[in-house]
């Protein structure tokens, strides 16, 4: 059995701020009367927030809301909020911007592991420098050859000394 190891930020939105956040977003915007609703999906680790065009729905993570802290769940929302302002071939083009810059949501695609907390299990760490390359929900037994970006670049002709290994998080952590 997989070991848990996230916990709530202190500065997380609880379930029903998250609703009434969303609610009132949509109303906000005009777009409960088009009959936009949200969502909470409590599965999704890897997606912060997703807009669903044919439903007219949003939601965000509660994986990943309760990790972050209130000030990047709202910037989610808004975030899909403007999707579904701007419409389905918008993608992140200037259409989308200009509802970002209505909503106030940061025009920004996506987030990454720096810039938001995500759930992990295994650290995956490059041979060749200690560092960990990137954070994993699951192991693979897919071969790897990379290496962390600020590794010792004299390595890169030596593929053993650049591989990665995953690393339970406890074993990191510990």
């Amino acid at each position: 059995m997989t070991e848990r190891h996230e916990t709530i930020h202190p500065e997380a939105m609880g379930i029903a701020d998250i609703r009434e956040e969303m609610e009132a977003a949509l109303d906000r915007h005009g777009l409960i009367g088009d009959g936009w609703t949200a969502t909470i999906n409590y599965r999704a680790k890897s997606v912060y927030g997703r807009c669903f065009y044919r439903e007219r729905r949003i939601e965000v993570s509660w994986q990943l809301a309760r990790l972050n802290t209130a000030d990047e769940t709202r910037d989610t929302i808004l975030h899909e909020v403007a999707h579904a302002i701007a419409g389905p071939k918008a993608g992140h083009g200037q259409a989308w911007k200009d509802a970002c810059a209505e909503t106030g949501a940061r025009p920004e695609r996506c987030y990454d592991d720096k810039t938001v907390e995500t759930p992990w299990n295994y650290g995956v760490v490059c041979d060749g420098c200690g560092k960990m390359a990137a954070k994993r929900i699951r192991n693979t037994s897919r071969k790897f050859y990379h290496f962390a970006q600020d590794c010792d670049p004299a390595l890169s002709d030596n593929i053993e000394a650049r591989r990665l290994r995953w690393v339970p998080r406890s074993k990191l952590e510990g």
